[in-house]
């Protein structure tokens, strides 16, 4: 198992970095390209096992290029942002990038509606359960995000764009990106003080989010499941709550 730990780096805008990088290599095609997996019928489980006597929720179509043609019909049409993210993330999985592939999905809705699993385990380590990729997206439950390099929880990113918050209230996340041999990649993502939260700063960092100082939350794990063409989530679970 190869495991790294993100070191976010302070820069420009993300947008403005990216958009005559991903223009001068994608095509329009790529730039908004979706990719489709398979879906299972989804049963109701309890910490990983099927319950007894559960009821399988309708299965999800096994049409593929059915299910592409349809979220495209359904779905808005994309900002710019969400292009050029779109475009990070075909990127990303066609060079097998696992890590330019998790930003990407963290930065953009859009990402994660083309790149979630049919069913998902969600809840809390000990008393998980299954629930359907349209329930889960629409409950808008992921955890993190990113704000220009830096990891953050979801919370602390909408507080922010949407004009609520300042800078001092973003709440930044620890996060430790593993790939086993199987190709799953596990997000392991914990919230707290960093040194660049501490006033003054220690001398000697100049970038990213330095030495955790204090967890603020139990954080969770996200597990990405591989598909034919790349990763789709299949798991968000979140931590016993810390012991005060």
């Amino acid at each position: 198992m190869e495991t790294d730990e993100y070191t976010a780096r302070s820069s420009a805008p993300f947008a403005a970095i990216m958009r005559p990088f991903l223009k001068s290599i994608l095509t329009p095609a790529i730039a908004v390209g979706v990719f489709a997996c398979q879906g299972a019928p989804v049963v109701a489980e309890h910490d990983g096992a099927s319950s007894a006597g559960a009821v399988a929720e309708p299965a999800a179509n096994s049409d593929g290029a059915d299910r592409v043609r349809a979220d495209e019909q359904a779905a808005p049409a994309l900002s710019e942002s969400d292009a050029l993210i779109l475009g990070m993330a075909e990127g990303a999985c066609l060079d097998g990038d696992y890590r330019a592939f998790i930003q990407a999905f963290s930065r953009s809705a859009a990402v994660r509606e083309r790149h979630t699993a049919a069913g998902v385990t969600v809840g809390q380590v000990g008393n998980t359960r299954r629930t359907l990729r349209q329930r889960y997206l629409a409950l808008d439950q992921y955890p993190i995000a990113m704000l220009d390099y830096l990891f953050v929880t979801a919370e602390s990113a909408k507080a922010f764009e949407t004009g609520d918050g300042s800078p001092d209230d973003r709440r930044y996340v620890q996060v430790k990106i593993s790939q086993a041999s199987n190709n799953h990649i596990r997000v392991d993502w914990l919230p707290g003080i960093f040194e660049k939260d501490l006033t003054p700063r220690p001398p000697d960092l100049e970038e990213g989010l330095g030495d955790l100082v204090q967890e603020t939350g139990s954080g969770g794990r996200l597990l990405f499941t591989p598909t034919d063409t790349c990763w789709e989530l299949a798991e968000d679970v979140a931590n016993p709550p810390l012991e005060l």
